[in-house]
């Protein structure tokens, strides 16, 4: 897990953008994937992350692949 206020880093696109889901400790959801991002940990630098739900049909593809059942696993918008 990256620090707070830290930026992503060359070689994190694609990696996973998760949000701690209120109220229920040590659970999170994905809500987006790193596209790209100026610079390198810069503190306060902003990225571009692109919404997960696009790539969903894509995801259960490539889980359904591997052996895993995309039924249960859920998200929302």
């Amino acid at each position: 897990m990256g620090a707070n206020g830290k930026d992503i880093c060359k070689g994190d696109g694609g990696s996973p953008l998760v949000c701690p889901i209120l109220y229920e400790d040590d659970r999170y959801v994905q809500s987006g994937i790193v596209a790209w991002g100026v610079g390198c940990g810069q503190e306060w630098t902003p990225s571009v992350y692109v919404d997960v739900a696009i790539f969903r049909d894509w995801i259960d593809g490539k889980m359904a692949a591997k052996g895993f059942d995309p039924t249960i696993y859920t998200y929302g918008n």
